[in-house]
């Protein structure tokens, strides 16, 4: 019952209490553990995660006192510690053939990517947030990548962002929020901050932050220590580095914007999702503005589409060239479409643009779960709008192309992985496409795509198996990612 449960929510956790045998049981089949350790092992037996999700850092340092209790106890009694401190090697997958494949989607997929960020300098240098493997980083365009928050522990990540002014200076938000069809599926413990290109991090001193469960950051192009996060603790803003935060709205965010022609303009994407069993939301889907580099927002829902009471998560872009050019995609808390307005006078009014009757569907039945857009750098009629597949339009929203389909080329556009969640262009020109599948970017405004997943090791497995009888062999099944089969030596990988 716990496992399904567990994988329903968030099968990083599962992968997690995969790599600790023995980690249930009640207060009988661990006699020698205080009456503390029992209550935090019952509290995962009954599924009771709420004070999970609420203190994800504090039932975290309390497992880390658990285990190192529990080694002190058996070292104490001549006990082998192995089972509690097992060596490990990863076994991947970083590559795998795909059986039935398409040509254009071989096997170079990796897991869920939440957030992207590129080096404003050096277009080579990206970082990765997972929602299961933590932060990636490489210096060569994909062709390699290194895990820099191994040492963390297990760290789900759902934004990450690069001072513009100081590309050394790199923020993400544990806690993923897209890792499922639940907004708080994967909490994290705050902030993280680094002062040298990823290398190494450090939570703000304020501890948990703002908030265990992050969409998106956004530093000011000027000045590294000021950084804005939408949270499930809603537009929250730091002066200090990250070190203090103060919350600028009061609902849970979902989408931030920045406009480089006026970086003081900022427009923030907000909504409270309904209480368990009900389709109204306890606060609608709404767009806000800041003028002032986010010290202060104002609402701008007048004209904003559908009925509010069903009108959930947001996204919105403005266009970085032009402050007033605006658009902002809508799901219903059904998880359907319910359209995408646009805005030539900075959030004022807004115009609908009729995705249902031009048969244009973008976030298929899963809106509150995923969806992603960004306007072109130098254009602000061209719009790539992310959600089951990848969009876009050329002439302000009037017509719309699918640019990519998850079956692959087959089907009349390049392949992409399914569910896309974040995009972000890079200076050299290229686009970077982040999905449940991993990273993919493209040279040509969409003609074709590449994948930079080989080396990524974050898939988020539900389950796994193997035989005793050869134990080489493996079977795992992943988040959207299929099952995985591994036999060492000359046969292949296949799903």
């Amino acid at each position: 019952m716990i496992a399904a449960s567990l994988r329903r929510r968030a099968p990083w956790v599962l992968t997690l209490l995969l790599a600790a045998p023995g980690a249930f049981g009640s207060a009988e089949r661990f006699p020698d553990l205080h009456s503390g350790e029992r209550a935090l092992r019952l509290l995962l037996e009954t599924e009771n995660l709420g004070p999970l999700r609420k203190r994800a850092a504090e039932i975290g340092s309390a497992e880390i006192r658990l285990e190192r209790g529990r080694t002190a106890r058996l070292k104490a009694a001549g006990r082998s510690t192995s089972a509690t401190n097992p060596s490990w090697v990863s076994i991947g997958p970083t590559y795998r053939t795909i059986a039935g494949g398409t040509p254009d989607n071989a096997g170079d997929n990796s897991g869920l990517a939440a957030g992207i960020a590129v080096n404003p300098t050096d277009p080579k240098t990206l970082w990765l947030a997972s929602a299961g493997g933590g932060i990636w980083k490489t210096s060569n365009g994909g062709t390699t990548w290194r895990p820099v928050t191994d040492l963390l522990g297990p760290t789900p990540t759902g934004a990450i962002a690069v001072s513009p002014s100081n590309p050394n200076r790199v923020y993400a938000g544990t806690g993923c929020g897209d890792s499922s069809s639940s907004y708080q599926s994967a909490p994290g413990f705050g902030v993280l901050i680094s002062n040298d290109g990823g290398e190494t991090w450090r939570v703000g001193a304020a501890g948990t932050g703002p908030g265990n469960i992050f969409f998106e950051l956004s530093v000011d192009p000027a000045n590294p220590d000021i950084v804005l996060a939408a949270s499930d603790a809603g537009v929250q803003r730091s002066m200090d580095g990250g070190d203090t935060w103060k919350q600028i709205v009061a609902v849970p965010a979902y989408s931030l914007s920045r406009a480089s022609a006026d970086p003081k303009v900022l427009f923030a994407g907000t909504w409270n999702p309904p209480a368990s069993g009900s389709l109204v939301s306890r606060v609608p889907g709404s767009i806000w503005k800041s003028t002032d580099g986010g010290a202060t927002f104002v609402e701008k829902a007048a004209g904003l589409p559908g009925d509010p009471t069903s009108r959930a998560r947001p996204e919105v872009a403005v266009a970085p060239s032009d402050p007033s050019r605006v658009y902002a995609l809508f799901s219903d808390t059904s998880n359907l479409q319910i359209d995408m307005v646009a805005s030539t006078d900075g959030g004022d009014s807004w115009t609908p643009l009729n995705l249902k009757t031009k048969k244009v569907d973008i976030l298929s039945t899963q809106g509150n779960y995923f969806s992603d857009m960004a306007v072109d750098p130098s254009n602000p009629n061209v719009v790539y709008a992310g959600g089951l597949d990848l969009w876009k339009t050329t002439d302000g929203g009037g017509t719309w192309t699918r640019i990519s389909r998850w079956q692959g080329i087959g089907f009349g556009s390049p392949y992409v992985h399914a569910d896309q969640h974040a995009i972000v262009f890079a200076s050299d020109g290229s686009i970077l496409f982040s999905t449940d599948g991993g990273l993919y970017r493209t040279t040509n405004g969409g003609q074709s795509f590449m994948s930079l997943n080989r080396g990524l090791v974050t898939m988020q497995f539900y389950n796994i198996c193997t035989t005793p009888v050869t134990p080489d062999l493996v079977m795992a099944g992943a988040q959207d990612n299929g099952t995985s089969f591994r036999v060492q030596g000359d046969r292949k990988s296949v799903v």
